[in-house]
């Protein structure tokens, strides 16, 4: 079976998570305001969607900073996918592509061999422009594996 050459690229914190978020935030605010515009007074039903946006926004800020990457390499050894952080110790982990922009790649990660409960699901946001001179390995090893993985999910 052909595998996809080895690969090494790095990874880094994906900055417009925050801005995204940001905006969202704001966007699902204009409703609110214009209700809020609109009515004389503050009725408690409105009150009660201005706390329950802010507890969603604050919940959206934590899970983009929790479920993100940590800054580092993944790399693609011809048979498995390895995350190191900065002068740490490359650990396996499995890879999943969530979506292929061409330019951009998002994929899920989450650690194998972790103890039952420990595997955590986290996101990375890769760009092409981050090492351009390696994109095409990384996004063909990105697809090999998933379609392996694929493969060895499927009964004989």
């Amino acid at each position: 079976m052909n595998s996809a050459p080895p690969v090494v690229f790095p990874v880094g914190r994906f900055v417009w998570s925050r801005r995204i978020a940001t905006v969202l935030a704001l966007g699902s605010a204009f409703p609110i305001l214009v209700l809020l515009a609109l009515q004389a007074s503050v009725s408690a039903s409105l009150l009660l969607m201005g706390v329950a946006w802010l507890l969603a926004v604050a919940l959206s800020l934590w899970f983009c900073q929790r479920e993100a990457l940590t800054a580092g390499e993944l790399s693609w050894d011809g048979q498995s996918w390895w995350h190191s952080t900065h002068g740490g110790v490359a650990r396996p982990v499995k890879l999943g592509l969530v979506w292929d922009g061409g330019r951009i790649l998002l994929l899920s990660v989450r650690a194998r061999g972790a103890p039952t409960g420990g595997e955590r699901l986290q996101f990375a946001c890769l760009q092409a422009g981050h090492s351009s001179g390696s994109w095409h390995a990384l996004r063909c090893a990105v697809h090999d594996s998933a379609r392996h993985a694929g493969e060895r999910g499927r009964a004989p």
